[in-house]
């Protein structure tokens, strides 16, 4: 990604991966989504460069292909213009939703954390609450930085046992 990317540092993907989280959070998008949204932001981070200033109508158009791969009722292209505060138009998302479609050839689906969580711990009476525990450590994962990752991972393991036991 450091090769193609120029502009778009890792504090810039941060930014973006929190205002993404801040979105899910707010819209009350499935927990699959987030996670979706960050896998194809950066898999088209890979393949093209994309100027800082359209870092956040990417995000958009990644969340939007999210939601429609992943959510029952998924967020709107005017709903996600909204929390973008007049940064991304309506049709600039549209826009940019083609140029990740095609970027990635309609290949939207990667496993993330979720899958492999919800099929470990169905069955555990404790599973509501550790999904939320889940999804926490998760969100932290995504923004990128590994210390605080770790860190994170101590903390929610350690929580996730003590429901467990």
């Amino acid at each position: 990604m450091k090769k193609i990317q120029k502009e778009i540092t890792p504090e810039f993907r941060k930014n973006a991966v929190q205002w993404l989280e801040e979105v899910c959070i707010e819209a009350k998008c499935e927990i699959v989504v987030f996670p979706l949204a960050i896998s194809l932001m950066d898999r088209f981070l890979s393949k093209k460069f994309v100027p800082k200033m359209h870092l956040q109508a990417l995000a958009s158009a990644c969340l939007l292909i999210s939601g429609k791969v992943k959510a029952p009722v998924p967020l709107t292209p005017k709903t996600i213009a909204y929390y973008t505060d007049g940064a991304v138009t309506v049709e600039q998302l549209l826009e940019w939703e083609l140029a990740v479609t095609a970027t990635l050839n309609w290949h939207f689906y990667s496993p993330t954390p979720f899958e492999f969580f919800d099929q470990i711990l169905s069955r555990t009476s404790k599973f509501s609450e550790l999904k939320k525990l889940f999804q926490k450590a998760c969100y932290r994962l995504f923004q990128g930085s590994f210390q605080l990752s770790l860190i994170f991972c101590v903390f929610y393991a350690t929580d996730f046992f003590l429901i467990l036991t």
